[in-house]
């Protein structure tokens, strides 16, 4: 999600979701993270750092979160946003809407405490230790793109008369290597980096009337083998019908 002018260099999954923390208060951060989904309940999360620990006590691939109720030990955990309680709830077939929460067990100059962290959370939760604070988030995973893609323009048209769109696109400006250029996606014209095809899948408009562009990220490392295939048919059949023009037939 991109509003004009910012750009970024990741993909963030639609169902893989891991736990990340970083100490830089500001837009460039040095983030670390675990993937959630290979840490068992009770397993320590391998961060390296000796300033705290973090142990994985009960992961939700989808739950709801509450702010008035308390777990059933009363004990307050910590989180930025306020929310005391997470309840699972079935999964949904449409992975996007799966909002993922966990609790942990946070383990600082000699005290544990209760930490959860929600995915939908639009903040971090801050955690001083020994002077120094960590933001940690339960975020979705992270993939790194081979290019950075920055939002220069985003339009979108409606129907006369409706809230509808009609069409909407993005003009973006792709670097790499120092080199950049300018390029438009929208419907049936991605843009197509190595492995990595980008598509304009929707666009949003925050609470201030700023519109977000949504671009699709799908990695193919496979997409040349269907080429590949149809040149080993191609010659086959070249092969054969050589054969048969230049070889005589046998008499019975």
């Amino acid at each position: 999600n991109l509003q004009e002018g910012q750009a970024s260099n990741v993909s963030s999954s639609y169902s893989e979701w891991e736990v990340a923390y970083w100490t830089d208060p500001g837009l460039m951060r040095h983030v670390k993270a675990v993937d959630i989904g290979k840490v068992q309940a009770g397993q320590q999360l391998p961060f390296e750092t000796g300033d705290f620990q973090l142990k994985l006590v009960q992961y939700y691939p989808h739950c709801a979160a509450f702010t008035k109720a308390l777990p059933a030990d009363g004990r307050q955990p910590l989180n930025g946003s306020g929310i005391t309680l997470l309840q699972p709830r079935p999964v949904i077939k449409e992975k996007e809407r799966n909002i993922a929460g966990g609790l942990f067990e946070l383990t600082a100059m000699g005290q544990t405490q209760p930490l959860l962290l929600y995915g939908g959370e639009a903040a971090p939760t801050p955690i001083v230790v020994n002077g120094r604070t960590y933001f940690m988030a339960l975020q979705p995973k992270k993939y790194p793109l081979p290019v950075t893609v920055q939002l220069k323009e985003f339009r979108v048209e409606f129907y006369p008369r409706t809230e509808i769109a009609k069409s909407y696109e993005s003009t973006v400006i792709v670097r790499k290597d120092q080199i950049q250029r300018q390029t438009r996606i929208y419907m049936n014209n991605p843009l197509t980096e190595k492995d990595y095809t980008l598509f304009q899948a929707s666009y949003a408009t925050g609470p201030t009337g700023i519109r977000s562009s949504t671009l699709a990220v799908v990695r193919n490392s496979a997409r040349g083998w269907p080429y590949v295939a149809c040149f080993v048919v191609l010659a086959g059949l070249i092969l054969h019908f050589l054969i048969q023009a230049f070889v005589r037939k046998r008499p019975l």
